[in-house]
């Protein structure tokens, strides 16, 4: 299933956002990208997994899965977010 495509309100860039195994749903990047697992970056599977692990270029080694990467890691307003949620509590 398609999932549709939303503006980020800081930046402006496209996102999806893809529910978790536990329901809530959390912005991504629409690019679904090859990872290794074993590495720092939150990503999120199709299925809503969270795992950590490193994207994966090399095309010499089969990545473990496919996953997307989280808006917050990409965002260039991801401090103006934060402060503006801790203003809010």
């Amino acid at each position: 299933m398609a999932k549709k495509i939303v503006n980020c309100k800081y930046c402006q860039a496209e996102i999806i956002f893809v529910k978790t195994s536990e329901g809530k749903a959390l912005p991504c990047d629409p690019s679904l990208l090859p990872y290794k697992a074993g590495g720092y970056e939150r990503l999120l599977t199709e299925d809503g997994e969270m795992v950590k692990g490193y994207l994966h270029y090399a095309a010499s080694e089969e990545p473990d899965g496919m996953a997307y990467r989280l808006h917050f890691a990409t965002c260039p307003h991801e401090r103006e977010r934060k402060r503006e949620q801790r203003a809010q509590r």
